[in-house]
């Protein structure tokens, strides 16, 4: 058995080699300093003989989740895998599977725990100036692109896909350790960035640490700002305020999908403070991607409110 600190958990790990070590690459940061929650993750041969009854909930991954009557158990069923949570005096995960090939359902179990302690997911990405963080939030690809002229406009990254909310100091924590660039935005990086300059070429995805942009690389800040960002919009490319209407639908958007009762309500509460409390704003970027000077296309206006 191992022992594995990831954020606000104390993990017992029992879990074969692959499967641990896609855990810490999906959830690798330095612990927080807040209080530890214990839990047990292990793994289990084989695959349930039949899917328990209850609500049945199809997650954004396609993974399906069985949500048990009670609100302290629930399974979630995968391609490669099936995942028992249980969250009791001591939560545990069990994973249950005939291969050791990564799979969504146990990342879905994890962060389902990390909301039961008090985190919120959010798909985002995000960057943070002296005022504080700006969750963007929208497509991924937009959401990128956004996030590459915040870094060449002097922005610190926090994060390009995946953030943790913490209410209770209201901080947003990224998890990811870098940037995945498609060509031309890896192009219009290395532009500005010189450290850049010799990293090889690709046709797919190139990732880009974030030690090669900032140092240190501090991905956590104050959160006080939300831009909602659309591409190829029917209106002209800039900034527009948005709606107080929409903003809490955008919020449910990024923060995936709870899946217990208890963590609707609880994520109910924390997106209606956000989308009252935030300086919200609605980005429109250019139907295809920009071929011309980052100073020429649409800029934010950075967050004015002082840091709480």
């Amino acid at each position: 058995m191992r022992h594995l600190h990831l954020l606000n958990l104390d993990l017992q790990v029992e879990l074969p080699a692959p499967l641990h070590a896609h855990l810490h690459t999906l959830f690798a940061r330095p612990p927080l300093t807040s209080p530890r929650h214990p839990a047990r993750l292990t793994h289990r041969h084989g695959r349930p003989a039949h899917r328990h009854p209850g609500r049945l909930l199809h997650t954004h991954t396609g993974a399906v989740c069985t949500a048990a009557t009670s609100d302290t158990e629930l399974w979630i069923y995968g391609t490669h895998q099936d995942v028992h949570l249980t969250l009791t005096t001591q939560p545990h995960i069990e994973v249950w599977s005939e291969h050791t090939t990564p799979d969504d359902p146990l990342p879905l179990a994890l962060l389902e725990l990390l909301r039961s302690t008090g985190l919120l997911p959010l798909r985002a990405a995000a960057s943070a100036v002296p005022g504080g963080a700006t969750a963007l939030l929208g497509q991924p690809s937009g959401r990128t692109t956004t996030l590459v002229s915040e870094i060449i406009s002097g922005a610190r990254p926090i994060c390009d896909d995946l953030a943790l909310y913490q209410p209770s100091t209201g901080h947003l924590i990224g998890l990811d350790s870098g940037l995945h660039c498609p060509p031309d935005t890896l192009a219009r990086l290395q532009a500005h960035v010189p450290t850049l300059r010799g990293l090889p070429a690709s046709t797919g995805h190139t990732f880009v640490p974030w030690t090669t942009l900032t140092t240190p690389a501090d991905t956590h800040a104050p959160l006080v700002a939300a831009c909602v960002v659309r591409p190829g919009d029917q209106r002209p490319p800039g900034e527009y305020d948005l709606p107080a209407s929409r903003r809490l639908m955008a919020l449910w958007a990024a923060a995936e999908l709870p899946l217990r009762p208890a963590s609707h309500t609880w994520t109910m509460a924390v997106l209606s403070r956000l989308a009252s409390q935030l300086i919200w704003s609605e980005l429109v970027l250019p139907p295809e991607p920009p071929c011309h000077p980052p100073d020429h296309e649409p800029q934010r206006r950075r967050p004015t409110r002082d840091t709480p």
